[in-house]
C-alpha cells in the first residue's frame, strides 16, 4: 500500500482512539485546561505515532534465503495496484478541495478587515461591521457587529472574546483545520473539531466570570445571539456551541482532582498504539532450506544434526548486519517488481534478486559458494581483498592488525573457493577479472602506501626497524608489478 495511505489510516485510527477516550472519559469534567490539553496533546499524538519506527517486541517475520521466489505480477496484484491509485487519487480530492475553502475563509477574513478598518478599544484590535454574523475573535481581532448590541453588552462580549485571544486559541483552530484537511475523510475529526472549540466556549465563559461580571445577565446574553449565520468555522465565534450546554457548564459543581488523573489515560493508550503499528522485527534462519525439511515424513524437520550444522554456520554480527541489509533491499526490489508492467524493468529487477539471493546464500553458508556464484562476486572479493592489504599495510595497532589478517584470510578463502567453483584462475593469476579503472585505483594507493614507507625509512635511525619497512617496501613493489601484469592483459584482451 502506499505509504501516505498507510499514514493516513493509522493517524486516522489514532485520532479515533484517543476521542473515544475523550468522550467516555473526560467530556463531562470541568477541568477545561486538563481537557484542553489531552485534545491538543492527543492530536499531536495521532500525527506523530505512525511515523515512529520501532521493533515490535511481539511481532517478527522468519526471513531465509528459501523464502522469497522470484515471480511476475498476477492480475490480482495489478488490481490492487491499480486500486490504490484510485484511492490515493479521492483522497488527494479531498484534500485539495478543503485546502481551497480554508483559504478563502482567510481571504474573506482579510477582506473584511480591510474593507472595515480596525479600531482599538479595552486592549484589543476590534473590526466593526454591518454584517449578519454573531461575534467571532481571530488571533488578536475581534469581528462585532455593533448595531445588533446594547451598549453595555459590549464589554461582556470583548472580555469574552479578549479570553480566546490569551490563552490562544485561534492556534488550537489552525492545528485542528490542519488535521481536518488531512484527515478529512475519517468521520472522528469533525466531532473532534467541535470538540475543542466547546472546550474554547467553556474556557471564555469561565473567564469571562471569573472577571465579575453578572452571570445573569451573560447567560442572557447568549441567548440573544442566537439570532445570526456562522461566519467563519475555524474563527472562535461568541455563539459557537450548544447554549443549554454551556449554562450546565457554568453552574455545574467542579471536578475533584481524582478526576484529573483520567488525564493519564492518554500513556498507555499512546503505548498501545506505537506497539500495534511497530514494524516486525526480522529473525534470519540460518538453516538451509533443504536441511529444514526432513527426508521421512514421520520424523521432526529439523534434526539435532541440522541444528548443530545451523550453530556452526551462525554469522558474526558483522555478517548478520549484512545479511539483514540484504533482506531488505531485496523486500524493496521484490515490491517494486510487483509495481511495474514494464518487461524491461522487470528483467532488470529480477537480475537483481537473483544477485541478492547469491549474496544472501553466500552469506548464510559462511563462505561455501556453489557454481550460481558470478564474475561479479569474485571481482567484489577481489576488490575487498586489495582494500584489506592496503589497510594492513597502514596500520601498526597489533589488535587491528590481526583483526585485518583473519578478514583477509577468510576473504581470500571465500574467492578461491568461488573461482574454483567457476574454474576461474586464483588470484595471482594474470587474468584481469577487475576493470581498468579499479586497477589504477588500486595502484594509486599501492603507490601512496610506497611514498610513506620510504619516508619512515629515510626517517628511522633504528637497523631492525629499517630492515622491516624495507621488507614490506618490497611487498608492495611486487604488488604494483602484479597489477602492471593484469592491466598489460586486459590491454591485450
Amino acid at each position: 500500500m502506499n505509504e501516505l495511505l498507510r499514514y493516513s489510516w493509522q493517524s486516522a485510527a489514532c485520532l479515533a482512539l484517543f476521542y473515544a477516550i475523550y468522550w467516555l472519559f473526560l467530556k463531562n469534567e470541568t477541568h477545561f485546561v486538563s481537557n484542553r490539553v489531552y485534545l491538543l496533546l492527543s492530536l499531536i499524538l495521532s500525527l506523530t505515532i505512525p511515523l515512529w519506527t520501532i521493533s515490535s517486541p511481539f511481532r517478527s517475520i522468519l526471513v531465509s534465503a528459501s523464502s522469497y521466489t522470484l515471480s511476475t505480477p498476477s492480475t490480482s496484484t495489478r488490481f490492487a495496484w491499480d486500486l490504490d491509485h484510485i484511492i490515493l487519487l479521492v483522497y488527494l480530492s479531498g484534500l485539495v478541495f478543503f485546502a481551497v475553502r480554508f483559504l478563502s475563509h482567510i481571504l474573506k477574513l482579510l477582506l473584511i478587515v480591510r474593507r472595515f478598518g480596525r479600531q482599538h478599544r479595552y486592549g484589543s484590535h476590534i473590526v466593526f461591521h454591518d454584517l449578519d454574523t454573531p461575534p467571532f475573535s481571530f488571533f488578536s481581532h475581534v469581528f462585532v457587529n455593533q448595531s445588533r448590541l446594547q451598549k453595555n453588552d459590549l464589554r461582556h462580549i470583548i472580555a469574552h472574546e479578549r479570553v480566546h485571544i490569551l490563552q490562544l486559541h485561534s492556534l488550537d483552530i489552525l492545528l485542528i483545520e490542519f488535521v481536518t484537511l488531512i484527515q478529512w475523510f475519517n468521520p472522528f475529526v469533525w466531532p473532534y473539531k467541535r470538540s475543542i472549540k466547546e472546550l474554547h466556549e467553556y474556557l471564555a465563559d469561565q473567564g469571562v466570570i471569573a472577571q465579575g461580571f453578572n452571570t445573569t445577565r451573560y447567560q442572557s446574553l447568549l441567548f440573544e445571539q442566537q439570532i445570526g449565520a456562522k461566519l467563519f468555522e475555524f474563527a472562535n465565534n461568541f455563539k459557537q456551541s450548544q447554549i443549554k450546554r454551556r449554562i450546565t457548564m457554568m453552574t455545574r459543581m467542579k471536578s475533584g482532582k481524582s478526576a484529573q488523573m483520567k488525564f493519564f489515560l492518554i500513556v498507555p493508550f499512546a503505548t498501545f498504539l506505537m506497539l500495534a503499528f511497530a514494524e516486525p522485527r526480522i529473525v534470519f534462519d540460518h538453516t538451509s532450506g533443504e536441511d529444514a525439511v526432513s527426508s521421512d515424513p514421520g520424523q521432526p524437520s529439523t534434526s539435532e544434526e541440522t541444528k548443530k550444522k545451523a550453530s556452526a554456520t551462525m554469522p558474526d554480527p558483522e555478517r548478520d548486519k549484512a545479511m539483514k541489509e540484504l533482506t531488505l533491499k531485496e523486500m524493496d526490489v521484490k515490491q517494486k517488481l510487483t509495481e511495474t508492467s514494464d518487461p524491461a524493468e522487470q528483467e532488470k529487477l529480477k537480475q537483481t534478486l537473483e544477485k541478492i539471493a547469491v549474496k544472501k546464500k553466500f552469506l548464510k553458508e559462511g563462505g561455501q559458494i556453489n557454481a550460481t556464484a558470478s564474475v561479479d562476486d569474485i571481482r567484489y572479493l577481489q576488490e575487498m581483498e586489495l582494500k584489506l592489504k592496503a589497510k594492513l599495510e597502514d596500520t601498526e595497532d597489533p589488535q587491528m592488525r590481526d583483526e585485518l589478517k583473519k578478514k583477509l584470510a577468510l576473504t581470500q578463502k571465500k574467492r578461491e573457493q568461488m573461482e574454483s567453483s567457476k574454474g576461474e584462475p586464483a588470484f595471482n593469476s594474470t587474468k584481469p577479472v577487475m576493470d581498468k579503472e579499479s586497477l589504477l585505483k588500486e595502484f594509486q594507493k599501492l603507490s601512496d602506501l610506497e611514498k610513506k614507507i620510504g619516508e619512515k625509512i629515510a626517517a628511522s635511525t633504528d637497523e631492525q626497524e629499517k630492515s622491516d619497512w624495507l621488507k614490506k617496501l618490497e611487498e608492495i613493489q611486487a604488488k604494483k608489478k602484479q597489477l602492471k601484469k593484469i592491466a598489460a592483459k586486459a590491454d591485450e584482451g
